[in-house]
């Protein structure tokens, strides 16, 4: 988890004890931790009654666990790197005597330490150091110790120096198998934990798998339903435009007719119009002349009662008759035209809107046949009394909606 993974798994240490012959290249992280809680662990077995040499063994193995801790940890004095080697550097230092608690030698300094304290300091410069000065003073030293276990043999500590060698090498094997016993106990416990986190996984996967397949399968129904009923009211749209298109063919020709007749009878309209307003001028100023413009004598034999004045009379009637009954019937065309002009605008309009209401499919058989009749049936032409347009038969509707 940490942020610096990769590097921390690069680090390398090497550990070279040359005074007790120990030496052994650490790489990674997680193996210089495991390395120093192991040696960390087996001083504290030691208690703290340790000569002031060993405990600096005992320290440096806790201060280079502490590191990797505080490395993993994202917590720096300085640097990472910088923190890393000068802990690396401490460790290797070829000056500093450092010793792994199941050494031999350990096992021999602390028992010289506990049976000949005022000793101690001698045995562990002679195994540290090796006695560092002239060889002839080496030579006679080991000529000494050499007298020594020979006169001394029977209170010699060369078979206690063995029996500590094998009860070291036995504490070797037996922190060996408990450290093997505990990463396979760890290994277990990982493979397990890892095995409910992939069995959890499965599950949320086959929870999401289901939930997918479900939404896929609700919407692919909605889709279906929808594509249905899209496909219907397509369907009905077709079908209404079909016969929308099918009633503008058989009624493009009526309502071409009476978009034609409405002009033709609007410029008829017009036309009666015209002749109308000529005939009410022209009456208008024949009556001015007639009134205003009549000789004298004329005025008189009215009066006398003369027979001219009679028959002037009588022509003047007749005129005035004439000009009305022609003013009448260009009036009554003019209105028959506007009128059957206007019946036919409408005539086309009421085929538009009922092409439509077809196309929305809002007219049932009854109505086709009351907007047939409406539109074919013969129109009020205004020029007779009580004209009237007599309704279609029945079956003629029923054709043209066919």
């Amino acid at each position: 988890e940490s942020e610096y993974s990769d590097w921390l798994a690069n680090l390398e240490l090497k550990i070279d004890f040359k005074h007790i012959n120990f030496s052994i290249n650490l790489k990674g992280a997680v193996a210089i931790y495991e390395f120093a809680t192991m040696q960390a662990d087996g001083w504290v077995k030691y208690g703290e009654e340790l000569p002031e040499q060993l405990k600096e063994s005992k320290s440096i193995f806790s201060r280079l666990r502490a590191q990797i801790y505080q490395l993993a940890d994202n917590r720096f004095k300085y640097s990472k790197e910088r923190d890393w080697d000068d802990m690396k550097s401490e460790v290797e230092n070829i000056y500093r005597k450092y010793f792994t608690y199941d050494s031999p030698e350990v096992a021999f300094l602390i028992n010289v330490f506990k049976e000949f304290p005022n000793s101690f300091h001698s045995a562990f410069r002679f195994i540290s150091e090796n006695i560092k000065g002239s060889e002839s003073e080496n030579d006679e030293f080991v000529g000494n110790a050499l007298a020594y276990e020979f006169l001394l043999k029977e209170q010699s500590g060369i078979t206690q120096r063995r029996n500590l060698e094998k009860a070291s090498i036995g504490k070797i094997k037996s922190d060996l198998f408990k450290y093997y016993n505990e990463s396979e106990l760890q290994f277990s416990d990982y493979i397990k934990r890892t095995n409910e986190r992939f069995e959890t996984y499965i599950g949320k996967i086959d929870e999401l798998y289901t939930q997918k397949e479900n939404n896929f399968n609700e919407w692919f129904k909605i889709a279906q339903q929808d594509t249905n009923a899209f496909a219907t009211i397509s369907h009905e749209k077709i079908s209404g435009l079909e016969t929308a298109y099918e009633q503008l063919l058989s009624l493009k020709k009526p309502a071409e007719y009476w978009n034609k007749r409405a002009i033709k009878l609007n410029q008829e309209g017009k036309v009666f119009l015209k002749w109308l307003v000529l005939l009410v001028l022209f009456g208008c100023v024949t009556l001015y002349f007639l009134l205003w413009l009549t000789p004298e004598g004329m005025l008189l034999s009215f009066i006398t009662g003369e027979a001219s004045a009679i028959k002037w009379s009588i022509v003047y009637i007749t005129f005035i008759s004439l000009l009305a009954f022609g003013i009448r019937i260009v009036s009554k065309a003019m209105f028959s035209s506007f009128h059957l002009a206007r019946d036919a605008e409408e005539r086309e309009q009421l085929t538009y809107v009922y092409l439509a209401l077809i196309k929305e499919s809002a007219v049932d058989s009854k109505d086709k046949n009351l907007i047939m009749q409406s539109l074919f049936s013969r129109s009020d032409t205004g020029l007779l009394k009580e004209d009237s347009g007599p309704t279609m038969p029945g079956n003629i509707p029923n054709k043209l909606t066919q």
